[in-house]
């Protein structure tokens, strides 16, 4: 496939990245609210903890964690599925699925000796034979969940230095979240605005920013992101 890129498109992946990330804590959310019976104690926009009851007393508290990583691979899995399409649109949503859920994050974070994997891993080895060998474990299964979509999309542009527009798929969303999302939006958040939690344990700015972004998204954008490939 050959990407076609306009400053609409663009903004479009951008929202849409903004979508999957806050369905990415809401797979969190709602395991724990299956396995702990509560909403999650806090959160901001890329953080969240779960209620101390859980942790305290169920023995299956991590599992929550993962829930996020698998929900945001599973879609990026799909995404590499999609590429192979011969429909220029299947291919877009698919080229968009992998680097809107953002699967090189998830490599950086558990190389850096953190993530949710990390969590789960030393949590389930815990008293077992591999628990000392918990951070090989992690990666190796970060490696397993993440790698071959990144590697499906390098392989399937075929764009004149097509790894360059790969590598600025890895990039921009990264900058947008990190900057827009984990340090403007958070940084509001902190300093008390619309912070009170109302549903699913979620403050009021972050659930009315998902509805914009959905509706920008919807009523924007939702016919451009099917033209990033050509």
């Amino acid at each position: 496939m050959s990407l076609h890129l306009t400053w609409k498109n663009i903004l479009a992946f951008l929202v849409f990245a903004m979508l999957m990330g806050e369905s990415h804590e809401i797979a969190h959310f709602i395991v724990g609210k299956i396995i702990c019976g509560c909403w999650p104690e806090s959160r901001d926009f890329n953080a969240w903890s779960l209620c101390k009851s859980c942790k305290d007393t169920n023995p299956n508290w991590y599992w929550p964690t993962i829930a996020g990583p698998v929900f945001s691979m599973t879609l990026a899995w799909i995404g590499m599925f999609m590429l192979r399409s011969p429909d220029t649109r299947k291919q877009s949503v698919g080229f968009a699925l992998i680097w809107a859920d953002v699967p090189q994050a998830r490599i950086m974070t558990v190389l850096m000796g953190g993530g949710d994997e990390m969590v789960v891993m030393r949590n389930f080895t815990k008293g077992t034979f591999a628990e000392p060998h918990f951070k090989i474990l992690s990666i190796l299964l970060v490696f397993l969940m993440a790698l071959p979509p990144i590697i499906g999309s390098f392989r399937a542009v075929k764009n004149r230095y097509g790894w360059l527009y790969n590598i600025g798929f890895m990039v921009l969303p990264l900058l947008v979240l990190g900057i827009y999302g984990f340090f403007l939006l958070n940084k509001l958040l902190a300093n008390g605005f619309l912070a009170k939690p109302w549903i699913m344990g979620t403050p009021l700015f972050i659930t009315l920013h998902t509805a914009l972004m959905l509706l920008l998204f919807v009523v924007f954008f939702r016919k451009d992101l099917p033209t990033l490939t050509n």
